[in-house]
């Protein structure tokens, strides 16, 4: 028993014995109100996967490198082909197709970070814009309180 007494001794006389205190709890996170991709905006806080910024006095910047292509469906031009000179009219039928992505770009205290949100339909380049206008009006609103 003298042993054990002798080293729990030494141990907390080199100061093992006392464990270091905790650190404070995390701060709660705050519920997401908008995603821009891989951007995440809360009442208060831009979140991205490089770090943290408080909204207020971030930046929105987006740019679009979307494109539409008008594509003939493969069965407008048989029918062209076999249906020749009535069938020409089947080549008036087209497909739009929307494809590419959009750069959405935020500053804020230390932190710039762009991400690139791919663009799947014809209205996702509208339902980006939408979100970064209401993420600026987010940041003025935070600001002038």
């Amino acid at each position: 028993m003298t042993d054990n007494a002798n080293a729990e001794g030494s141990g907390s006389a080199a100061g093992g014995g006392v464990p270091p205190p905790a650190p404070p709890p995390a701060p709660a996170p705050e519920q997401p109100v908008l995603t821009i991709g891989d951007i995440v905006v809360s009442a208060h806080w831009v979140v991205t996967p490089v770090g943290n910024t408080p909204l207020a006095g971030s930046m929105w910047m987006m740019s679009d490198q979307s494109q539409r292509v008008k594509k003939h469906p493969w069965w407008t031009i048989l029918l062209a082909i076999l249906l020749f000179p009535i069938g020409l009219l089947f080549l008036l039928v087209t497909n739009e197709e929307t494809y590419g992505y959009m750069e959405v770009k935020v500053r804020g205290t230390g932190l710039a970070y762009t991400s690139q949100v791919p663009i799947v339909g014809p209205y996702a380049a509208q339902t980006i814009r939408q979100q970064v206008a209401q993420a600026e009006s987010m940041a003025a609103a935070v600001d002038s309180s």
